[in-house]
Order: C-alpha cells, then structure tokens, then sequence
C-alpha cells in the first residue's frame, strides 16, 4: 500500500488505475512474458468468476496468448459472436483462431474451423476455401463427424464448388438408414422441394421406397442433387 500511496502522491494513479494510457504501458513492458501471461489468467479468472460478459474476459485470453481453464475455449467463441453485433469481424475471426490453437477435442476444432471460414468468406474468399478443402480432406480420412458435413456443403455451395458439395452430400448418404444427423435430413428435404418446384414429377417418387420417411427425405434430396448441381453452374437457380 506504501508504494499505492507513492504513486498517488506522484499523480499516477487514480484509485488503482493508472491516469494516462502510457503509464500503464510503461509498466507492462517492463514485465517478463510469463508474468505478463499469469497476470493476464488471473484476470480472466476473476472476470468469469463474477460472470463478466464474454466480450470482457476475451481481450486478457487474447493477450495471454493461451487458455489456462477448461472454460475458456467457449469464452472465446461466445466473445466472437457478441463483438460480431458491432461488425467486428478480424476481431471475432481472432478470438476463433485462438479458441482453435487452444482447443483439444479434434471435433470441436472442426466446428471452430467451420466458423471461422464463414467469417472469412466475404473478406478472405480463399482463405475460407482452403479451410473447407482441410475439413474435405479430414472427410476422406474418416476424421471428420457427420453433423460438420451440412455446414461443409454450404461452404462449398458459396464459393461455387459443387462437385465437393455433391461429394460430402454422398458421403452422408452411404451411411446406413436412421443414422443421418437431422440437420442433414433438413437439408436433404429442402433439397427435395427445390427440385419438386422445377422438375416434371410423378406421383411415384423416383428415391427412397422402402425407407423411413427421414431417412427418404435426406436421400431423395441428395438424389437429385446432381441435377440441382448442373442448374447452378448454368445459372438456371442461384444460392445467395
């Protein structure tokens, strides 16, 4: 407290914050890298502690480079969504990347990697593209949960890649029936409808007899997904 009191007496300080920017500056740099970082932890640590917003404890994980507690994977991710409503994009895409170096479960990095790339698709296209190629790849080797595949397609379907799209729809469809995840039967059913509203149907579906109601729903889409393919690439339907 002496030296509290020394400081405010030199008008430093202003309670227990330094009055100008480059005070506090002056300080932190004087600090060694693992000092600055555990500071940093013992922040974010008593931020989530009080239920600080996520947009809050993100900027000490950021600074600290690391994540030191089990929770701090999703705080980042949350921070990224929340600092999004003020259009901050490189700062989201930031709070992501760490949230990804630092995570251990491969699944949960792929999600990540999922969201990152939709970020990235307007101000980095190939940046975006390259990371969907990386998840494909993980795809090919098994790697790869279903329930990432539908957020995959669409990547695909955004940069106009549909023979990827087409092959990760197919690689959903070779699983065995009722073990579709539901976003992919949603999908697949949309699909269904948009060639319902342009192909010359009969009452007889040509997909999916003998099957559940889901699982036909999901195939039937993916069936007619090259179709819907080919009228993209001539530009008879569009995908905004």
């Amino acid at each position: 407290m002496r030296g509290v009191r020394a400081l405010r007496a030199a008008g430093l300080v202003d309670d227990l914050s330094f009055r100008h920017p480059a005070a506090r500056a002056k300080v932190l740099d004087g600090m060694g890298p693992a000092h600055r970082r555990d500071l940093h932890h013992r922040a974010d640590s008593l931020l989530h502690g009080d239920g600080a917003q996520a947009s809050v404890i993100a900027p000490h994980l950021r600074a600290a480079r690391s994540v030191d507690q089990p929770w701090g994977v999703q705080v980042l991710q949350d921070a990224a969504e929340e600092v999004l409503a003020d259009d901050e994009v490189r700062l989201a895409i930031a709070y992501l990347e760490l949230a990804h170096r630092c995570c251990a479960d491969a699944q949960h990095c792929a999600a990540i990697r999922i969201r990152i790339a939709v970020l990235m698709r307007r101000r980095n296209p190939s940046g975006a593209e390259k990371i969907a190629e990386e998840l494909l790849h993980a795809l090919r080797l098994g790697r790869l949960a279903p329930r990432h595949c539908v957020p995959l397609v669409n990547l695909f379907l955004a940069h106009g890649r549909i023979e990827e799209a087409n092959e990760v729809l197919e690689a959903l469809r070779k699983r065995p029936a009722g073990a579709l995840p539901l976003a992919t039967v949603q999908v697949g059913a949309q699909l269904t409808y948009m060639a319902e509203l342009c192909l010359p149907w009969t009452d007889s579906h040509p997909y999916g007899h003998g099957q559940d109601h889901e699982t036909e729903a999901a195939q039937s889409g993916m069936g007619c997904w090259r179709v819907w393919g080919r009228w993209l690439r001539v530009g008879r339907i569009r995908v905004w």
